[in-house]
């Protein structure tokens, strides 16, 4: 039968089948439609018959693949942060793929926005009181990283190659108008053997990365 025909028929069955005809099987994950904002969503995604579950305030979708939503279990009044990897495709059916997961699992991406967990009530789980302080520790940091100036020198834990060919674990941090844009950006350059900055390189998560702040230049 052919994929077409078999989901016109089928559209019912749950979402494993048919990401697996397509040829793209991720355990875990479901794909379905979607034509409401992703907040609404997943608002009718935890209704229950008896109102069990409240999603609170707006969620934060991060990197456009992470979900964050804080949800209240109104049996116990526990609020908890809903987790979900996200996929949106552009295909006609089943264009929104979602794996769920709760702060309790310690799922493995940890960008939730602070906003999302001051609404966490305390909890003494262990996997959710670990996921949380990660993800707390990574604002902290990311608090501090933007209070560095343009002109320090950083040098990075790792080295970093580009498209160019050039590589470097050293930069200098700058912010300024780069060629065509309307507003100034921070990126890193390099420093020559007389200590002139040159080239404009971008580091992927540089605010995650470990590193250490040796100088800095006029």
């Amino acid at each position: 039968m052919c994929y077409n025909k078999f989901v016109s028929e089928h559209k019912s069955l749950l979402s494993v089948f048919e990401v697996y005809l397509k040829g793209v099987f991720i355990m875990g994950w479901t794909y379905t439609n979607r034509y409401t904002s992703i907040d609404e969503f997943f608002d009718k995604d935890w209704e229950t018959p008896n109102n069990k579950y409240t999603c609170i305030g707006k969620g934060a979708v991060v990197n456009f693949r992470e979900y964050y939503r804080a949800v209240r279990n109104n049996e116990t009044d526990e609020v908890f942060c809903f987790v979900a990897l996200i996929d949106c495709k552009g295909d006609r059916e089943y264009n929104f793929g979602y794996k769920d997961m709760q702060d309790s699992m310690h799922p493995y991406v940890y960008n939730c926005p602070e906003r999302i967990l001051k609404f966490l009530t305390p909890t003494d789980n262990e996997n959710a009181m670990a996921w949380r302080k990660i993800c707390a520790d990574r604002i902290a940091k990311r608090r501090e990283v933007n209070k560095i100036p343009a002109g320090s020198i950083i040098k990075f834990k790792n080295t970093y190659t580009f498209n160019s060919g050039a590589k470097g674990d050293t930069f200098v941090l700058r912010f300024e108008l780069l060629p065509g844009d309307k507003r100034k950006t921070k990126f890193f350059s390099m420093l020559d053997n007389d200590g002139r900055p040159y080239g404009y390189y971008f580091i992927r998560n540089w605010k995650q990365q470990k590193f250490e702040v040796i100088d800095t230049i006029n």
